[in-house]
């Protein structure tokens, strides 16, 4: 499906007209739970034309983690594509179909006027959370917009093609839809498990000129090493993000794709997407992997456990601060005023700032090195999943004593020094003996529905 930005504003008015000739508006919250679609696109921007808030619910997730989702946003109603309609409605009643060929459609001669703050939410992101469930990040219309012009201003290319790799219920997607959509290029949405298939992905690339993506420095490094090369000269700007990445990729990258623009970012959803960036140079490909230097909305602070700023070299943790920090948490008061605390710099003047529990040290240069995790949370294919969310979930099973959860990396085969698989979570169980199957069985696809294996 092709679609212009002409038939994109006369649909999601469309839908936005619906919505709010259904009372919903401003303070209320829409889901959106649909595949990677144009109806995704539509539904997000109609949400957002009736005043409310939209919430991005993977089709893909589990029913249950949909349903806690949809309750724990107080969700009015969910916008969805026709064919998941029985199982959306199988958790929420309240639905409205999107259907991107509807038989009557046309402007309205009077655009509705919505009333919304800068301050008012434009969305709620949920990640893994420690308490056993979820948590949803709330980020204002503020937050959005600053996120976006940063990116505007950083990025000297605009892109012409976006290739949208990452699901809508991850925050990376953010910076691909209102990146592309706000500067006029072309936003390119791949079919389903496109990224198992790198020579199907490289001739994507080529066939639709695409000009920017953002990847997981994983499936970046799956392209260069089983890519077809030749077909990703038509790249302009590759972003890095969501993982730690390896020199090994960055030396890939110059060798085969010189000509193409490298970048890495990190930035934690409570920042909107991101809170650093580094673009590579040659001369990289001995160092670091780092994160790179705060963008222009940003600051980021490297601290000790009392607050104090560490020197150069020195392990801390991360806070950042700035117009990207969300107001925190929904329905976890406690939690939010644990995270985001009062800065102590006076350059903030009062301001909140996010301790993201990651670690890192200032290199020579200033910019920031990732080192790690000052907790047990897990980054896995880019999602953030806390051991506790799943392990909350396996002592409900009948028989189980004790359970535990980590992270299995792959193994490094001898011949080619490659990696051979890819990270999963793994589960240790105490107490169940061979005959409870049916309690192993469903451990087990637990397990597997946070190894995010679309």
């Amino acid at each position: 499906i092709s679609m212009t930005y002409a038939e994109l504003g006369l649909l999601s008015d469309h839908y936005a007209s619906i919505l709010s000739q259904n009372e919903v508006g401003y303070g209320q919250r829409v889901g959106i739970c649909t595949e990677k679609s144009p109806e995704m696109i539509i539904g997000l921007l109609a949400a957002l034309k009736c005043g409310a808030a939209y919430v991005p619910m993977d089709a893909a997730y589990p029913d249950s983690r949909l349903q806690y989702m949809t309750e724990d946003a107080a969700v009015t109603v969910i916008l969805t594509q026709e064919h998941l309609l029985d199982q959306v409605s199988a958790f929420h009643q309240a639905t409205i179909p999107i259907n991107v060929q509807p038989k009557q459609l046309h402007r309205s001669k009077q655009q509705p006027r919505v009333k919304t703050q800068a301050s008012s939410c434009a969305y709620v992101m949920y990640t893994s959370g420690s308490t056993g469930k979820p948590k949803g990040v709330s980020i204002s219309h503020d937050n959005l917009l600053s996120s976006t012009l940063a990116r505007i201003s950083y990025y000297q290319d605009p892109p012409d093609s976006f290739l949208l790799m990452s699901s809508h219920g991850f925050d990376s997607s953010i910076a691909g839809i209102f990146w592309t959509l706000g500067t006029g290029g072309s936003l390119m949405l791949p079919p389903h498990r496109i990224e198992q298939d790198m020579g199907e992905l490289s001739t994507l690339i080529e066939e639709h000129r695409v000009t920017h993506t953002l990847m997981l420095h994983s499936l970046y490094n799956a392209l260069l090493q089983h890519g077809i090369i030749k077909k990703l000269n038509v790249l302009n700007t590759v972003i890095v993000a969501g993982e730690s990445g390896t020199p090994k990729t960055i030396k890939y990258h110059f060798e085969h794709l010189p000509k193409v623009k490298l970048y890495n970012e990190y930035g934690p959803t409570e920042a909107t997407v991101w809170s650093t960036v580094h673009r590579f140079v040659e001369n990289d490909i001995e160092k670091a992997v780092p994160i790179g230097k705060p963008i222009s909305n940003s600051r980021v602070y490297l601290l000790d456990v009392n607050l104090n700023l560490v020197p150069a070299g020195v392990i801390g943790e991360i806070y950042v601060c700035g117009e990207g920090i969300s107001s925190g948490y929904l329905n976890l008061p406690e939690l939010t005023n644990l995270r985001f605390i009062p800065s102590p710099f006076q350059e903030d003047q009062g301001a909140k700032m996010y301790k993201t529990g990651d670690l890192g040290r200032y290199l020579k240069d200033g910019s920031i090195e990732f080192i790690g995790r000052a907790d047990e949370q897990i980054k896995l294919r880019g999602f953030r999943v806390e051991p506790d969310e799943i392990n909350s979930a396996l002592m409900k099973f009948q028989g189980v004593k004790e359970s535990a959860v980590a992270l299995k990396y792959p193994t490094k085969t001898i011949k080619t020094e490659e990696m051979a698989g890819v990270d999963e979570l793994v589960g240790l169980l105490e107490g169940l003996n061979p005959s409870e199957a049916e309690t192993i069985l469903k451990a087990v696809e637990l397990i597997e529905q946070f190894n995010f294996n679309e």
